[in-house]
């Protein structure tokens, strides 16, 4: 079956100590841009213990003039879960993946799978303003 990829030119994910946590964390880092054809702007983020999801992305947005921008991909753990549609996860750690996802200076949308650390799976799209970062998420977005 078809596989879709997306890639940043001049910037990586590398593990690297982390002072605030005291863990090894990836993060983007910037490398010299290779000259691919880039038609759209896109960003590598981490984003740090503590933010809510959804609103570092829209802070993201809005601190860098982005009207609307397509997560492309995305992996990092959140303090429990809380979904758009009133379920929740009460364990504290959990690890996920970006199954797909929109930002804007005002909203996000974001759809999520994810196992928390006693086996527990979930999926679905996040609520606002209620899932903040328990170490690390490091995702990919795309200008629109």
């Amino acid at each position: 079956f078809p596989v879709e990829a997306y890639g940043v030119d001049g910037a990586l994910f590398r593990a690297e100590p982390d002072p605030e946590t005291r863990f090894k964390l990836f993060g983007p880092v910037p490398v010299p841009v290779a000259g691919a054809a880039a038609p759209d702007r896109a960003f590598a983020l981490r984003l740090r213990p503590n933010q809510d999801f959804a609103g570092a992305l829209e802070g993201f947005c809005r601190e860098h003039g982005i009207a609307r921008a397509r997560l492309r991909g995305g992996v990092g753990s959140i303090i429990g879960a809380r979904f758009a549609d009133g379920r929740a996860m009460e364990p504290f750690a959990t690890e996920l993946a970006v199954r797909e996802g929109l930002a804007a200076p005002d909203a996000a949308d974001l759809d999520i799978v994810l196992v928390d650390y006693q086996g527990g799976l979930g999926e679905g799209r996040l609520a606002r303003g209620d899932n903040p970062v328990l170490m690390t998420m490091e995702l990919v977005l795309q200008a629109l």
